[in-house]
This record gives C-alpha cells, structure tokens and sequence, in this order.
C-alpha cells in the first residue's frame, strides 16, 4: 500500500525526506501558496526514523485531502 505525507515548508528535513520518497524536489505536488507538499514512499517501504512526526495517508485519503481548495491550482 502506498503511504503518502504533506509536509509543511520550509521543512530543514526536506531534502533527507526526498532521499526515501518517489520523485524528486521539482516533481512533488505543491499546495496552491506553496506552503505545503505531498510526497509518496516506494510501495512496501517502512516508515523512515526522519519522517515519524508526519501523519501517512492512504491513497484515497490523500486524494480528499488534495480536493480541498489549498491544493486546487487554476487550469491555464
């Protein structure tokens, strides 16, 4: 199961979290003021020490999340 995070910025840690989760800094999906990302670790990976402060979400819990007005950018 996947396990997803939002992580308020700045975050000191970011850079050591990002060493755990899918993606790089430029693709993780950013709230609309840019204050907060979503960040996703590899299927069937624990928990790592540095990030057991956040909450994990489920895939469909992450989605209600990011359906919420701080994560809905315009379309262009």
């Amino acid at each position: 199961m996947n396990k997803y995070f939002i992580i308020k910025l700045p975050d000191a840690a970011l850079a050591n979290i990002l060493k755990h989760c899918v993606g790089t800094a430029t693709s993780q999906y950013r709230s609309v003021d840019g204050k907060s990302v979503v960040v996703k670790l590899p299927v069937g990976s624990d928990i790592p020490g540095i990030m057991n402060h956040l909450t994990p979400y489920t895939h469909s819990e992450i989605l209600t999340e990011m359906a919420k007005p701080e994560w809905q950018h315009e379309n262009i």
